[in-house]
């Protein structure tokens, strides 16, 4: 009787019109494979979950204590932390979909790390992946001497074939469903290594956003475009080498991220 009961208790939750949150207090999506999702709730919660088909048809419901296996296939689940007395719910729903997200990579090219600084505030602000751009052959002050006409970037800048090696392995791109790009202006363009950077994989239908640092240069996303003509470009942004926090956290917010 009692496990019918909150079967029938758990399915009423499940099908409540109630707040989804990916950040529902207490859950951990300690393991997703092709076919399950295990969580783990950080207390004394009963949880229950139930499997859902694509279409939304509820397929197979689990109560556990502290860890829940859910089927899950080409489907999603959701799950509750109940009271282990009273089953009123402990928690908003915890909800696969909203739970994965957009998986976010901030590539960044730097050389006297003032880009590398923006970099890291939009990384920790979208719990992003960070992958640092490095020559293959390195840069050396001379690059700084910006009208020197026998500087490498002054020669590379100029030089539309130009695409100069990365060095290390690169990240894999269909891991991720946006892209943060991130270089300093030199002689008013971007390095030619971002130009290599982004004909190195498909960009295909990932949402690429552009970023630099520069003190006057403005940011021009047409350039770069040609390079991973298949993206979805969204706008850019131009920081001073020293933007804080706060002003690169204000731009992000201006995108549809979690």
């Amino acid at each position: 009787m009692r496990k019918h009961l909150l079967t029938a208790l758990l399915v009423c939750l499940l099908c409540m019109v109630t707040e989804v949150s990916a950040q529902a207090s207490g859950f951990t999506l300690s393991e997703r494979t092709a076919e399950t999702i295990t969580l783990t709730y950080d207390g004394d919660a009963l949880l229950a979950a139930a499997a859902y088909s694509e279409d939304g048809r509820m397929l197979e419901t689990v109560t556990s204590q502290h860890t829940v296996t859910v089927p899950c296939g080409e489907g999603y689940v959701r799950a509750f932390a109940l009271d282990p007395v009273t089953y009123a719910p402990l928690s908003p729903a915890w909800d696969s979909r909203e739970a994965e997200g957009k998986k976010v990579l901030v590539a960044c090219f730097s050389y006297t790390g003032s880009t590398m600084k923006i970099a890291g505030h939009i990384a920790s602000a979208l719990d992003a992946d960070l992958f640092r751009i490095t020559a293959a052959e390195p840069y050396t002050d001379d690059i700084l001497n910006y009208y020197d006409p026998s500087t490498r970037a002054y020669i590379e800048r100029y030089d539309d074939s130009a695409r100069p090696a990365i060095a290390g392995e690169l990240p894999t791109l269909d891991d991720y469903d946006v892209i943060f790009v991130g270089y300093p202006i030199w002689y008013g363009r971007a390095p030619k290594i971002i130009r290599t950077f982004l004909e190195s994989g498909s960009f295909s239908s990932k949402t690429v956003i552009p970023f630099c640092t520069s003190g006057s240069s403005s940011i021009d996303n047409n350039e770069l475009r040609a390079s991973a003509p298949d993206a979805l470009w969204r706008s850019g942004r131009r920081f001073s080498g020293g933007a804080s926090r706060e002003t690169v956290v204000s731009w992000l917010d201006s995108f549809d991220l979690e």
